[in-house]
């Protein structure tokens, strides 16, 4: 890790991994053990602002990938629609038949929803370092969109490859 250095009068400590994406100055899962020391209401919306801050704060490197990851887990269920952020996915597999979780008290789905983000983040993070990991994350991703029978040539965004494609299929 890189000495701390002083910016705008605080202390910054960061260091690259070889990715050259910034890695944190703490362990997540410290945070995933004690939530309460992070967030003062525990509640799911500070977990999820906390990840967006260090997303920005790494530049956008910290979650790169991330809602790909999570599409491709979530692709088959019923309540998911590939155009959610990240942090409506998780309820969605946490809670699949339980949409108005925020609702329910008795399911203490703030503390769950806290732990399975962290738990999924630290997944997706090892993935992600894996040799071909990001590269292997998107080719997945690909694949989850070409099931799907409104993406084809000529949609938005559609990228043409040749192997095993719906363009090379027809």
């Amino acid at each position: 890790m890189e000495p701390a250095k002083a910016r705008d009068g605080l202390r910054v400590a960061a260091s690259h991994n070889n990715l050259g994406v910034k890695m944190l100055p703490y362990n997540l899962s410290d945070v995933r053990r004690a939530p309460a020391m992070f967030f003062p209401r525990s509640t799911y919306d500070e977990a999820v602002a906390f990840v967006m801050g260090i997303d920005e704060t790494t530049h956008h490197s910290f979650l790169l990938g991330f809602k790909e990851w999570l599409a491709i887990k979530a692709s088959t269920h019923e309540e998911f629609h590939w155009n959610y952020h990240w942090s409506g996915v998780l309820p969605i597999l946490v809670f699949p038949s339980s949409p108005k979780w925020r609702e329910m008290p008795e399911l203490n789905a703030h503390t769950v929803l806290i732990d399975f983000l962290f738990q999924q983040l630290e997944e997706f993070l090892d993935a992600r370092k894996q040799p071909d990991g990001m590269r292997t994350i998107y080719l997945r991703y690909q694949e989850c969109l070409e099931d799907q029978d409104w993406y084809f040539p000529g949609s938005p965004h559609w990228i043409e490859h040749r192997v095993g494609s719906k363009a090379s299929k027809n």
